[in-house]
């Protein structure tokens, strides 16, 4: 019988003590955009992309839109700064914009700003940009943001720990393999290598270092797609207790792979590349 009761209280209490955090978390995930300048230029073309400039020096030829900003709760989440960029793109398409640039970001006390400058390129344009990727470069950034502890990861077998607050760069040889893994356990390395000049390629080094993880796909911020509903997994700090994966309902997120080895997560080009200027 006292076993019972006992069973009955946890179970209360873990539902309480889960729904609370769920209430906590979903208040942050209705950003919204703030138009901070606008140049009211105008056209009549149809906008079917929205790309990051690889070379922001290089604007002279595009038509400034807008400035464009989100103040929000990050939870300490590095990758949220991809969930905010599907809602800039919808306000920037709206204004007739199908390029972007960032800013400024700035975090404190887990409330983040994102500033980014939108643009008019044309078809034209972006098929030059696209011909100026990052090359040959693995770039790596921690789950969480929180300034106070490190991230790591285990490369080529030895132990590197680096900023979670910065990314960790790797400037790749053509023909060498590089393992990354999560752990020291085999399960979790991913192999990485160039046979020739390719794009770069970003990842996100789970803060869980078990072998096995599940609902894998939705942790992945990448696979967010406006036409679809689901779950994003994110770790959650709470103290000294350390880091908790909490639910979090987001309207348009599109899961995946559900059960797998706990690897690094890959990250689409350009929410990679975007992260790597927003985690300098």
């Amino acid at each position: 019988m006292k076993n019972k009761i006992l069973i009955l209280c946890l179970f209360s209490f873990n539902l309480i003590y889960s729904q609370k955090a769920k209430r906590t978390l979903n208040d942050g995930y209705n950003p919204k955009v703030e138009i901070l300048n606008q140049s009211g230029f105008q056209h009549e073309y149809i906008i079917r992309s929205f790309d990051y400039l690889e070379d922001i020096h290089d604007t002279a030829r595009l038509k400034y839109i807008a400035t464009l900003k989100i103040t929000d709760k990050t939870f300490h989440y590095s990758g949220i700064v991809i969930r905010w960029l599907a809602v800039f793109q919808s306000t920037a398409k709206k204004l007739g914009a199908d390029a972007f640039c960032l800013k400024e970001y700035f975090e404190k006390d887990s409330i983040g700003t994102l500033i980014i400058n939108v643009y008019f390129a044309g078809e034209n344009y972006l098929k030059v940009n696209k011909q100026k990727p990052v090359k040959n470069t693995i770039c790596l950034f921690g789950e969480l943001s929180e300034a106070k502890d490190s991230s790591y990861f285990y490369l080529n077998g030895s132990k590197t720990v680096f900023d979670r607050k910065k990314n960790y760069l790797i400037n790749a040889s053509i023909n060498k393999e590089y393992t990354m893994a999560v752990s020291e356990d085999k399960k979790t390395i991913t192999p990485v290598k160039f046979k020739k000049d390719e794009n770069a390629k970003y990842f996100i080094v789970p803060e869980s270092k078990k072998a096995n993880t599940t609902a894998k796909g939705k942790r992945n911020p990448s696979n967010y797609t406006p036409s679809n509903k689901g779950v994003l997994l994110v770790p959650v700090p709470f103290g000294a207790a350390g880091a908790i994966i909490a639910s979090i309902a987001l309207i348009g997120y599109k899961t995946t792979k559900n059960v797998g080895n706990n690897t690094l997560i890959e990250l689409k080009y350009m929410h990679g590349r975007f992260m790597s200027d927003v985690y300098k």
